[in-house]
């Protein structure tokens, strides 16, 4: 007997033997996985003394599909008198297309059975009734025809219009003409309806319908209309539908939109009727019209008129359609739209949105000048965090551009990492920074700071520098000349979160860090490896590592990286558990193996979030090794399967799932497919600690290590179990075994 079949025959006997709470479980179990071997089973529950019960079994044999299961259903649905039973009954029926239970569901549809019982102030006939119709709609029985129209119409029944409206679109035929009467007439709200459910309805007749709604008086019902159409693919309905880009409401204008660039092929030409949009009273509109256009233009490049036009919804009173045009122009890739863009970016009187979105679309642009990048260099101390970074990043992606060994665009983050580009939001800062002035003036001396000598702006000021800073300035004068343009910006700056207990100069310092982890270049990794060899404050370092960590993810053959594992392993050891945490993971995107055995002495750390990392750290680097290889840098594989182990009785259940994740992996070696048994029985006892709210992830985990095994393994402690709380647990994991089609 396979296992499957032994999980099916050890819950049938629970279905007999059990509580009620185990015969639920086991019902549940089987209608997952149990197939035509628990029907019989299944079918003998649907009159269970307790009702829970029998839910559970006429649902599962709904999931199961079997024709047998029809009859008994049928007989259930006939003289139960649970309105509870009779509900999950009919969804039964339904989901196995019982044409044969036409009858039964037409009655319990059409009139109240007088057997079922009430429910306190809930009548139980209207969830059954709900559920019959639905039943009905999949069998297409037309004679449900008039009973929908009658539970319509009948204003003591529940509301159910959408719902019956569904079942008849589903029905079709007759039912279509049913759809059309309603979408000519009753109240707006029943036209809506009638116009969304004739969307599903496939036919000429449906279409012409839902055309003459286009001209209906309510709005809503016009919109809907709209929607359909595009539902149906109804591509010869685009004119009409186009025409009402220029309704009187907002909401019909915004569905024309949406669904004419649905129907519409390259063929149609919907830049004119969109431009004319941007224009229009409503923003959601003028929004939905950008967007649009956005599309257009991925498939083919704007005109100048076009980008002039798109380019004046800048200056839009509702700031997200200016920052949707923003993007639109980044897109364009012509450097025609920068005048434009670094304007807005420069006008700090614009809300932040905006020109955030203006520096964002200067780095898509693709062209790289100086008034792009001065507005960018000049961002990159805003007072406004997100414009900050969205000007560092949009520098990484014009440095990814930049195919010159001078790479302008990179060499100005790595200076604003370094703190050459400081805002400075502090009155205590601004006066001490006076009162240095004011010393090296009375000394007859000149400004000693090498951005003091950029804002100067002044080659012969830079010349005058004999200190190693101002050396370093004139080897770079280029980038010295972007970073003065930040200087000005410097002054206005204020604190980037007033909660925070560090300066704005340290957040900017932090988002360039983040911004550099986009770059595959060496200067990048040698920025970032500095900061954390030059002890900055902690923050700044975790920002680095990290963004080491991403580099080396994403371009693992950037020149430098290897040259940081013992960076990255000394930090292991570090204070601070931010900066330990970003050194474990970085060290698993490293791809060096020679930081498992450093990653295996974390597996005693206190701190539970180190362990994970590590966890997944190790198993990262396992995993690249070649198949058949037995020693990992001196570590045994065998040596990190048996650690592993050890972690499946550590105290958090974090760790446990993470470890469990990672023998999943592991043992699909071949070195370590000896602890396979060894590791399910663990992770079965794993899954059972603190109440088993692990049980179904750490059941997908054993499905992954073997199955046959675990079922074995879980079919003893179920016969075992001595509470049905227990058994319930064992039960979760079984399915998480047994359902869908055996991983690869």
């Amino acid at each position: 007997m396979s296992s499957p079949q032994q999980a099916i025959a050890a819950l049938t006997r629970l279905l007999e033997t059990g509580d009620e709470a185990d015969r639920c479980y086991a019902a549940q179990a089987l209608g997952v996985f149990g197939g035509n071997a628990a029907v019989d089973a299944l079918i003998a529950r649907l009159r269970d003394e307790d009702i829970d019960v029998c839910v559970d079994a006429a649902e599962a044999l709904g999931r199961i599909g079997s024709s047998r299961a029809i009859p008994p259903l049928i007989e259930s649905l006939k003289h139960e008198t649970s309105g509870e039973i009779c509900t999950a009954v009919a969804s039964a029926l339904g989901a196995l297309g019982a044409k044969e239970a036409s009858d039964v569901l037409l009655e319990v549809a059409a009139e109240r059975p007088a057997r079922l019982e009430m429910d306190d102030d809930w009548d139980s006939w209207w969830g059954v009734q709900l559920e019959a119709i639905r039943a009905l709609g999949r069998i297409k029985e037309e004679r449900a025809i008039a009973i929908l129209v009658d539970i319509m119409d009948n204003h003591e029944h529940q509301d159910i219009e959408s719902e019956a409206l569904k079942v008849l679109a589903q029905i079709g035929g007759q039912a279509t003409d049913i759809l059309t009467q309603r979408l000519q007439q009753g109240s707006p709200r029943s036209r809506r309806r009638a116009a969304r459910a004739l969307g599903a309805v496939r036919s000429a007749e449906a279409s012409r319908a839902l055309s003459r709604a286009l001209q209906d008086k309510a709005a809503e019902v016009r919109a809907a209309a709209i929607n359909a159409l595009a539902e149906q693919g109804a591509a010869h309905y685009l004119p009409a539908i186009m025409l009402l880009m220029r309704d009187e409401s907002e909401v019909v204008r915004a569905a024309a939109i949406q669904s004419a660039c649905q129907l519409a092929t390259p063929a149609d030409n919907l830049h004119e009727p969109l431009l004319t949009l941007l224009n229009d009273p409503s923003g959601a509109v003028r929004n939905s019209s950008l967007h649009a256009l956005s599309g257009a233009i991925e498939k083919e490049r704007p005109s100048a008129e076009v980008i002039q036009r798109v380019a004046a919804s800048l200056d839009d009173p509702d700031p997200t359609v200016g920052s949707s045009a923003s993007a639109l122009l980044g897109r364009c890739g012509d450097a025609s739209v920068i005048p434009c863009l670094t304007a807005l970016l420069a006008d700090n009187s614009r809300p932040p949105i905006l020109r955030r979105g203006a520096a964002q679309a200067l780095g898509e642009v693709g062209v790289i000048n100086d008034d792009l990048l001065q507005a960018l260099v000049e961002a990159i101390g805003d007072r406004e965090q997100s414009v900050c970074l969205a000007a560092l990043t949009a520098l990484i992606d014009l440095a990814d551009r930049e195919e010159e060994a001078d790479n302008a665009p990179l060499k100005i983050v790595i200076a604003a990492l370094a703190g050459e580009a400081q805002a400075d939001p502090s009155e205590e800062e601004r006066e001490e920074a006076g009162a240095v002035e004011e010393r090296s003036a009375s000394a007859g001396q000149p400004a000693a700071s090498t951005l003091d000598a950029i804002a100067m702006d002044n080659a012969a000021a830079m010349a005058d520098l004999d200190s190693d800073e101002g050396k370093a300035a004139q080897m770079d004068s280029d980038t010295l000349r972007y970073l003065g343009m930040a200087e000005r910006q410097k002054r206005e700056a204020e604190r980037m979160q007033a909660a925070r207990t560090f300066s704005a100069a340290t957040d900017l310092r932090q988002l360039a860090a983040r911004a550099l982890a986009d770059s595959s270049s060496a200067e990048a990794v040698a920025a970032l490896v500095d900061i954390v060899q030059n002890k900055a404050d902690q923050a700044l370092i975790c920002e680095a590592l990290s963004s080491l960590g991403r580099i080396a993810a994403s371009a693992p053959a950037t020149p430098g990286l290897p040259g940081c594992f013992d960076l990255l392993v000394a930090q292991l050891d570090s204070g601070d558990k931010s900066c330990r945490l970003a050194a474990a993971r970085a060290l698993g995107q490293l791809g060096s193996r020679a930081a498992i055995a450093p990653l295996l002495a974390v597996l005693a750390d206190e701190a539970r979030d180190l362990r994970i990392e590590a966890i997944n750290a190790i198993t990262d680097l396992v995993m690249q090794e070649p198949e058949g290889r037995v020693v990992l840098e001196g570590v045994a594989t065998v040596t990190i399967a048996k650690q592993f182990l050890n972690c499946l009785d550590d105290a958090a259940d974090g760790v446990r799932l993470a470890v469990a994740r990672g023998l999943a992996r592991l043992l699909k070696r071949k070195e370590l497919q000896g602890f396979t048994g060894q590791a399910v029985e663990k992770m079965i006892t794993a899954a059972l600690l603190d109440g088993g709210r692990q049980t179904r992830p750490m059941g997908q985990m054993i499905r992954v290590v073997q199955i046959e095994l675990g079922a074995e393994k879980l079919l003893v402690r179920l016969e075992e179990a001595e509470e049905s709380a227990d058994r319930r647990l064992i039960i979760e994991m079984l399915e998480e075994l047994f359902k869908g089609p055996s991983p690869a």
